[in-house]
């Protein structure tokens, strides 16, 4: 309607416009070069380039039959991810002392007027425009091909308050996949050891509206191990993740006698025939067994 009412007068000013804007910026050659001055120092990869190591570094590793947090894990691998690219943005609400997103925060600093490179991101209490925010620019192409991402962190039990920007950046991957986005939903705090917040603080119920989305999985490790493993799946998969972490201490398990290594959790997640059979996510709680046993179940193939 709107278009086919302009006149020849119209459309022709508006691609003078157009072009005129477009001469104001610089071509990308020099925004690369002006980038690798910025961020001198910085690994200029992204995580379509940051692959796992072989070996995997001690802050990465947490010893069998240990009582670790899987918060502790998602702080470590947040820090490493944070030292391997330049493009990596990370952020909590009023929490970010409890998630343990500081560490991460602190290699660059937190963004401010002081501090404009800063990749460190303080929400406060708003949930609604942390989500938008950081899903807004997990969208974004960078000059020279970049493909930043970002985490942010709430509570579980929250993360029902950001359901429609993740929603609608799903969509937007779907329909322009040169947009497609990859980020990580830290829902902190799951299940019901919440420490002195209580039960209006019980994350139980937030895993189903996720599990629903399509384009986004909801992950849930059974230790501090597996959830390594599942940020590096995550991150080679480049499909957006919900990631449960857990307040108190869990057991790392131990490994061997029929139990396989932690590296298969994120093997399970990428079952082909399990993807065949069912198109619509599953919740990580499912796949987490799968991937405790000698026989994944979904493809009833041997592991």
């Amino acid at each position: 309607m709107i278009a086919s009412a302009l006149r020849d007068a119209d459309v022709d000013y508006l691609q003078q416009r157009l072009h005129a804007a477009a001469r104001l910026i610089a071509p990308e050659r020099v925004l690369i070069e002006q980038m690798k001055t910025a961020l001198s120092g910085r690994p200029l990869a992204d995580y379509t380039t940051m692959h796992r190591p072989e070996t995997l570094p001690p802050e990465l590793i947490f010893q069998e039959g240990d009582s670790v947090p899987t918060r502790k894990a998602t702080e470590a691998w947040f820090t490493w991810a944070m030292r391997n690219t330049a493009f990596f943005y990370v952020g909590a609400g009023d929490l970010m002392k409890s998630i343990l997103t500081g560490k991460a925060e602190s290699v660059y600093g937190v963004m401010s007027r002081e501090n404009k490179l800063g990749r460190g991101i303080r929400f406060g209490i708003a949930e609604q425009n942390m989500a938008m925010l950081s899903c807004a620019m997990a969208q974004d192409v960078l000059p020279g091909g970049f493909r930043p991402f970002s985490a942010f962190a709430t509570y579980g039990v929250f993360t029902p308050m950001m359901a429609n920007a993740v929603r609608m950046t799903l969509i937007n991957s779907a329909i322009n996949p040169d947009a497609r986005s990859f980020f990580i939903m830290l829902a902190a705090h799951d299940g019901p050891e919440t420490g002195e917040d209580g039960p209006t603080h019980h994350g139980l119920f937030w895993m189903s509206l996720f599990t629903a989305y399509p384009g986004i999985k909801v992950y849930k490790p059974l230790d501090a191990n597996e959830a390594v493993e599942m940020l590096f799946h995550a991150a080679r998969a480049g499909e957006p993740v919900v990631f449960s972490a857990v307040r108190p201490g869990t057991p790392v398990l131990r490994r061997g006698d029929g139990v396989p290594p932690a590296r298969q959790a994120g093997e399970a997640m990428a079952c082909r025939r399990l993807a065949r059979r069912f198109r619509a996510r599953m919740s990580l709680s499912h796949f987490a067994v799968a991937a405790s046993a000698k026989w994944c179940w979904w493809c009833a193939a041997a592991r």
